[in-house]
């Protein structure tokens, strides 16, 4: 994984690291652990990285447990409303998020209404990013 991963002051993870974690797409649970570990994380960023609905499903279960995270970007990723409800489940936990980027992703009807119903328990969201 090399240390971005499990530094414990890692703060975010964005284009700069994009190389160094693109790789580790392919290793879904290894990423997922990692995740879960990086408490300190206040920004992720895995725009445009194809994740799909399983993809999403694993990041979901990766940042549930952060409690610091403000930023989190999923935009274009191919992210269903399948994906959205694993998302979903688990994004409402996430007390500091700020910033919530789903853009250019395929949300239909089914995904609207998980949101929708998530939405009040991110008390401290100011930017919601759904467009194309």
């Amino acid at each position: 994984f090399g240390g971005v991963w499990t530094h414990e002051r890692l703060q975010s993870l964005s284009d700069p690291e994009r190389p160094k974690y693109k790789q580790m797409i392919e290793d879904r649970e290894k990423c997922t652990v990692a995740l879960s570990h990086s408490t300190s994380l206040i920004r992720l960023d895995l725009a445009a990285c194809r994740l799909g609905p399983e993809g999403a499903a694993w990041v979901a279960k990766g940042v549930s447990g952060l409690s610091q995270l403000q930023r989190l970007k999923l935009g274009a990723n191919r992210i269903s409303d399948l994906g959205l409800s694993s998302l979903c489940l688990c994004i409402a936990g996430l007390v500091a998020l700020v910033h919530l980027d789903l853009s250019g992703n395929l949300v239909g009807e089914q995904g609207v209404r998980d949101l929708a119903s998530t939405l009040p328990q991110l008390q401290s969201l100011a930017h919601l990013d759904l467009g194309w």
